[in-house]
Parts: C-alpha cells; sequence; structure tokens
C-alpha cells in the first residue's frame, strides 16, 4: 500500500535565502534613507561627507535584519510542512525570530507610537500645550518637550515649568539614534530641550537664569543671545572662556556699555564683530572700531554709525 507525500515540501534554504535577502534589502535601504536625511537636515557646511557610512550603516541595518528574515524562512517553510516547533531547526528559529524581532519591535515601535503626538504637539498653541504636560503618556516623553520647548505659541508658564524640571535626559540631544529620524519631520531633535528652551522668545527671565547655570556650551550661547537675560548674568558670560558665549553677549542688545567696551577688545574677531553690529555698542566704542585691524569690522562699525545718524536698522553682517 503507497502513502502520499506533502502536499507541501520541506525547502528550507531556499526560504531562508528569499526572506532573509529581502529583509537585509528593505533594511539597509532604510538605513541609507537615514543616513541622506541627516545629511539633508544638517546645516554643516561638510554633513555631505556623511555619505561615505551609508555602507557601513545598510550593513550594520541589513545583518541583523537578514539573518531575522532567513530564521523567519525556515519557521514558516517548517510550519508549512507540518514540522514540529521542537526540532532542533524550529527552535532555533523560532528563538532567533523572537530575539530579533523583539529587539527591532523595541527600536521601531515607540518612535512610531510619539511621532503622531510629536508632530500634534508642533501645531498646538496654549493651553493645550501646558495641558500636555499633563498627561501621563506623553508629558514626560523627551520627544514630546522638544516639540513644545520649540513651539513659538508655547506660553511663558508652559516653557517655565519644562525649565524647572530636572529629569537628566532634557539636557541632552534626544536625536542620538539614527531611527529617531523617524520620530520628527524638522531638526528639533539635533538640540536638547534645554537649549530649544534658551532659543524660546517666550522663555521668562527666571527660567534663563537657571539655564545660564547649565554645563552645556551651547545652551549658555543662546542664553547669552536671549534679549531677556539679565544684565548681571550677560556680565559673567562675558568673561567666559568660550568664544560662542561671549559672542552671544557681544550681540545682545541687553548687554551693559561697560560689557560691550571690554569685548570690543576681545582677541577674537567674532566677538567684535558682534559689538560692532550691536545697536547697544556706545558711539566711541563704534567709532574706535572703524580702526579695526579686520575690514569686516570695520565695515560693520561704519555701517552703525550710518544707521544711527540715518536712524534705520542696523544690519548684521
Amino acid at each position: 500500500m503507497m502513502t502520499s507525500a506533502p502536499s507541501t515540501s520541506w525547502r528550507p534554504v531556499r526560504a531562508a535565502l528569499l526572506l532573509g535577502l529581502i529583509a537585509g534589502a528593505l533594511a539597509g535601504t532604510l538605513g541609507a534613507w537615514l543616513v541622506l536625511e541627516v545629511i539633508k537636515r544638517s546645516t554643516s557646511s561638510t554633513a555631505a561627507v556623511a555619505i561615505i557610512v551609508i555602507p557601513e550603516v545598510a550593513v550594520r541595518y541589513g545583518a541583523p535584519s537578514a539573518a531575522f528574515g532567513a530564521a523567519l524562512g525556515v519557521l514558516i517553510s517548517g510550519l508549512r510542512a507540518q514540522r514540529s516547533l521542537r526540532r532542533p531547526e524550529m527552535l532555533l528559529s523560532s528563538l532567533v525570530v523572537v530575539v530579533l524581532g523583539g529587539w527591532g519591535a523595541a527600536l521601531v515601535g515607540p518612535r512610531l507610537v510619539v511621532r503622531p503626538e510629536v508632530r500634534r504637539v508642533a501645531h498646538l498653541s496654549e493651553p493645550d500645550l501646558g495641558a500636555v504636560l499633563e498627561s501621563r503618556w506623553f508629558g514626560h516623553n523627551v520627544y514630546v518637550l522638544a516639540a513644545i520647548a520649540a513651539n513659538s505659541r508655547a506660553s511663558p508658564q508652559t516653557l517655565d515649568r519644562i525649565a524647572q524640571r530636572t529629569d537628566p535626559e532634557l539636557q541632552v540631544r534626544p536625536g542620538n539614534n539614527l531611527l529617531d529620524i523617524l520620530v520628527s519631520d524638522s531638526r528639533d531633535l539635533d538640540h536638547s530641550v534645554t537649549l530649544l528652551l534658551a532659543r524660546n522668545p517666550g522663555t521668562p527671565a527666571e527660567s534663563l537664569e537657571g539655564l545660564a547655570t547649565s554645563p552645556d556650551c551651547r545652551v549658555l550661547a543662546a542664553v547669552a543671545r536671549h534679549p531677556k537675560v539679565s544684565p548681571a548674568t550677560l556680565a559673567r558670560l562675558s568673561a567666559s572662556s568660550e568664544i560662542e558665549i561671549r559672542r552671544g553677549v557681544a550681540s545682545n542688545p541687553s548687554a551693559s556699555p561697560e560689557i560691550l567696551e571690554l569685548l570690543s577688545r576681545d582677541s577674537d574677531r567674532g566677538t567684535r564683530l558682534g559689538v560692532a553690529s550691536n545697536r547697544a555698542t556706545p558711539p566711541e566704542v563704534r567709532k574706535r572700531l572703524q580702526s579695526d585691524p579686520d575690514a569686516h569690522v570695520r565695515d560693520s562699525a561704519i555701517g552703525g554709525i550710518r544707521a544711527e545718524a540715518t536712524d534705520t536698522p542696523l544690519l548684521v553682517r
């Protein structure tokens, strides 16, 4: 008596190759796209150099995805051939699918979940922005807080509530992973929440005083440029060894004449240029800067005197 053969044959190699190639190619393409997105969003003139890492990123994303696809192919083929999950090859394939699949879901899933909320928050105004901080699910999410801190419609009260928080993740840039590109279409994730607060015109003066103690040089430079920062804080920041911070003070119209006079003698050409372009710079200081060794500083000082004479806005070069 003859027995009929199974309707579906056991072909694990072909299934593993097929799904492995598909999964690896898709993930590698995703990695290349993420690198290109980073280059497109960057304001650096040398960002295009990052294109050389595309092959490495494609392999980094494609290799585990290919392994996941291959294991899934073996598992599907075995199930179709009615092979027991207790067999070694089926057990190993199941383990790889669960581990790599769970790892991938943990990386991508939360970012895709928070993306709609980040996009929604970017278009909100008060009092809805303040209400987001009360949300159980998103009120402490660093991506959402970054979107609020970057929103020019956020009230001083809402911005101050964020500034009062001491969460360590607010001090660092949330977009540290290439996959963070999936969270937002804007460049806000390139900056920490504290930096976005320091750049927001609506941030109140009392919040800026707290931000002025940040260890981040970029935050301090942004505070130094903020029109609401106190003269006392500007005086302290003007003594910084960091050029960007001194440049921020030099361009701030709230800086005192004494501070501007001191910075007009700074060894950094950009700092002197900020003083020459500052509407609050005393006439005698601007007149002296007409003899500055740098041509751009001289031109800005001359342009400032002409602007004062004609009462026209001073343009920063």
